[in-house]
């Protein structure tokens, strides 16, 4: 990728832009649980982000990394690191060299820790930065699909995993 043959102060103006962007798509996404753009283009923008600041020779301007409020703020059992994301060429190369595969569609969703106590359910945790995240726990009443209570006498389970609402057609 080439860097843009613009003014300074267009590429400025163009990297606050984008910046701006990703701010608002991570507040939605990882306080609200909304995710306004799919990864891909999530990536895209990103990728674009990080290649235009590099343009300038300077460090990357994380501003539009996650802060997450003081209230509603919870700390993960276990940190929730989430997939490395490797391109077609990468997973074409991992293929080769493997007999068996079991090969899942990603699914598109919200990231989420659930906590369950004594098989009741004590904790619903946003992603939010992997180590802390929103407690969206009274949430819980309004998403059908997640049991409240499990046949699990453990005196405690922890499940990571996306959200999604599945569409027929979609």
């Amino acid at each position: 990728m080439q860097y843009p043959d613009w003014p300074e102060l267009i590429l400025l103006r163009e990297i606050q832009a984008v910046n701006s962007k990703l701010k608002r798509w991570n507040k939605a996404y990882y306080i609200n649980g909304q995710s306004l753009v799919n990864d891909e283009n999530y990536d895209q923008i990103y990728a674009l982000w990080k290649h235009w600041s590099n343009c300038r020779h300077q460090p990357i301007d994380k501003t539009h990394s996650l802060y997450l409020p003081v209230k509603g703020r919870k700390i993960h059992p276990v940190v929730h690191t989430g997939l490395k994301k490797i391109t077609v060429d990468e997973v074409a190369r991992w293929i080769l060299g493997h007999d068996e595969v079991w090969l899942q569609s990603k699914v598109d969703g919200v990231a989420v820790t659930l906590v369950y106590r004594k098989g009741k359910l004590a904790g619903l945790i946003s992603l939010g930065n992997g180590v802390e995240g929103i407690d969206w726990s009274q949430k819980a009443d309004f998403l059908l699909a997640i049991s409240k209570k499990i046949p699990n006498p453990a005196s405690q389970l922890i499940l990571q995993g996306e959200l999604f609402w599945y569409q027929s057609g979609h």
